[in-house]
């Protein structure tokens, strides 16, 4: 039995799911919550998703990549000040 995964539907799923999950560390680490950089942030997510479930893009699946890329979200979402780490 074979599963069909679609990218669209990664994309939005994930994207939707990251920035619940941004807007929710936000508020308990009690910093300004700056709506646009939190979504930018979770499109970044979503793409991230959606482009591991290529073949060609196989890299993407790496722990090396996956924090990677979960570190470039967090930069993007909350900047890169003292703060942040919180």
């Amino acid at each position: 039995m074979e599963m069909t995964v679609y990218a669209d539907e990664a994309f939005l799923l994930n994207g939707a799911v990251d920035y619940l999950l941004l807007v929710c560390a936000a508020k308990l680490g009690g910093g300004r919550m700056l709506r646009l950089r939190l979504a930018l942030a979770a499109v970044f997510g979503g793409v991230y998703a959606a482009a591991a479930l290529f073949p060609a893009l196989a890299f993407l699946q790496q722990l090396p990549v996956k924090l990677a890329s979960l570190a470039a979200m967090l930069l993007i979402a909350f900047g890169a000040g003292r703060g942040t780490l919180r």
